[in-house]
């Protein structure tokens, strides 16, 4: 009796696609005095591609916070202007102008998520906590620190590093996580490279506040926009990159099937199979067949029959004729003769449980060039020919050997 323990796929593995890494800006923590050189720098961080800014004002009156929040509001794309809960009147003023309201990792984020019904995220040191926002519902987190954090020098806690951010959004594809904590442009790129969906910048942006100016501001956010226009430009040469190969994948599988292989002595079956291997039953070989890089010319390397150059004569019908390469009086014709069957497909390069009265050991069909017929426990020169390849054939059944 022979069981089916593991069905070997032809998967065509595809690079991920994202969407543009966004850049958060976090504001420095100003002073009364400097609210006005605030405004300006982050109208200079909008005017550099920065495509959100996280208004986080602990120190500020609600009326300063509140001035300094409709003073950007229009600077930035809709929804592009979240209040941190540290700021005076935090709540009431993200709320009146429908903007996100961003909390900390100590802050009861389940029951501000059954009142809160605007944008919403926090602050996360693990993946346990990202685990939690996301369950939550929330549409950002930051993960943090990345690096050692140029606006906390004094902060000891050890870095998560960029691959800790880069396999959490992996895991959590739905939640927009933000790399924090001494992100440069350089990593800003590497992030949004492996997929990061956001990162978010304060020490980068505003080194020595408030001597920063807002023109130096600027200056370095544009190179972090660049950074990651860079890698956007990446993403999307991959994902061109893809399709192409993906198109080129179903074109060539459409081809795969059994061919009359005719010549003027006569004609026989051959086999077009995965991996661009081809099988003739009378005349095994280690063979191979492709398609060139327009799908119109086929070349066959039929081993020591020949090496042979096939024109797609007809797609519909799948129509090749040819002749023996550099021998155009050594003329061959291919014509598609039927589709695997359901049998073959489950048998090509498949591993299955072999079980008798005393047990059971594991058999292998590989759809090589020979059939090869495969048992480590019982080694043998063996093969494998499918004699029961009728498409009726159920899952739980086995061709006869």
């Amino acid at each position: 009796m022979l069981r089916h323990s593991l069905f070997a796929l032809h998967a065509l593995f595809l690079r991920p696609t994202w969407a543009r890494c966004e850049l958060l800006g976090i504001t420095p923590g100003a002073s009364a005095a400097s609210v006005e050189t605030l405004q300006r720098a982050c109208a200079a961080l909008a005017a550099a591609g920065c495509d959100r800014l996280l208004v986080r004002e602990p120190t500020l009156g609600p009326a300063q916070v509140e001035a300094l929040v409709e003073a950007v509001v229009p600077l930035f794309p809709p929804g592009g202007i979240v209040v941190h809960e540290k700021c005076a009147n935090a709540r009431e003023i993200a709320h009146a102008r429908g903007l996100g309201l961003h909390l900390r990792s100590t802050s009861d984020w389940r029951a501000e998520r059954a009142t809160w019904r605007g944008p919403l995220g926090a602050s996360a040191h693990s993946l346990e906590e990202l685990r939690l926002a996301a369950s939550l519902g929330l549409e950002w987190a930051f993960f943090s620190p990345v690096a050692r954090p140029t606006s906390k020098p004094g902060d000891l806690r050890p870095p998560i590093g960029e691959a800790a951010v880069a396999n959490a959004q992996g895991l959590l594809p739905g939640l927009r996580i933000y790399g924090l904590g001494g992100i440069s442009p350089a990593a800003a790129e590497r992030l949004a490279l492996h997929g990061v969906r956001g990162v978010a910048v304060l020490g980068g942006l505003f080194p020595s506040w408030p001597e920063t100016t807002p023109e130096a501001a600027e200056a370095v956010a544009r190179q972090y926009s660049q950074a990651l226009t860079r890698a956007a430009a990446a993403a999307a040469t991959a994902a061109d990159d893809d399709r192409w190969w993906l198109k080129r994948k179903e074109f060539v599988a459409s081809f795969m099937g059994v061919y009359n292989f005719e010549y003027a002595g006569g004609q026989f079956e051959v086999h077009l199979r995965p991996a661009e291997r081809f099988f003739a039953p009378l005349y095994q070989a280690r063979s191979k067949w492709s398609l060139d890089a327009d799908g119109k010319m086929m070349t066959v390397d039929f081993a020591q029959y020949g090496m042979y150059e096939l024109r797609l004569e007809d797609e519909v019908a799948k129509a090749f004729v040819g002749a023996a390469k550099g021998k155009p009086e050594s003329w061959r014709k291919m014509v598609f003769k039927r589709p695997f069957t359901k049998a073959e497909l489950m048998l090509f390069d498949s591993l299955w449980e072999f079980q008798h009265p005393g047990g059971s050991f594991s058999i292998e069909f590989r759809a090589d060039a020979f059939n090869h017929f495969v048992c480590d426990d019982f080694p043998a020169h063996s093969h494998w020919k499918c004699v029961l390849a009728a498409p009726r054939l159920s899952a739980s059944e086995c061709p006869s050997l």
